[in-house]
């Protein structure tokens, strides 16, 4: 299947501390927070902080919690890093619940020190029939 693409949003977050579980969508910490688009692709994640790393996972809501962004559970950006989520259309995720429903996921953020600034991109697309 192909895929088309579409421009891209994106915003920027603070995580205002190492035990604040910040999720993507939440104005609070962004004024142009959004939820991940339904025809996001790829997510884009670059930590502009040239000091303090920052833990990131994209997940179910109902199950992500601020214990569980540890290097056990989630990634780890360092300073001045970046990282790329190939996470598919809606319709194409894997379900990620256990009884196969396709659950409406989301990227939560922390810091693991300071009170870093993130650059959220989601790339959109959308399937196209091939040629």
């Amino acid at each position: 299947m192909a895929v088309e693409y579409l421009p891209s949003v994106a915003w920027s977050l603070t995580i205002p501390n190492t035990t604040t579980l910040v999720r993507a969508s939440d104005i609070q910490y962004g004024v142009n927070a959004r939820n991940v688009p339904d025809n996001c692709t790829s997510i884009i994640v670059y930590n502009t902080d040239g000091t303090n790393a920052i833990f990131v996972r994209f997940g179910d809501p109902a199950l992500v919690t601020a214990p569980q962004m540890t290097l056990l559970n989630s990634t780890l950006v360092p300073a001045l890093g970046s990282i790329t989520f190939s996470v598919g259309v809606t319709g194409a995720r894997t379900a990620l619940t256990s009884n196969a429903e396709l659950a409406v996921a989301d990227l939560f953020l922390m810091a693991q020190a300071g009170a870093p600034v993130v650059n959220v991109t989601c790339i959109q697309g959308r399937p196209t029939a091939n040629v």
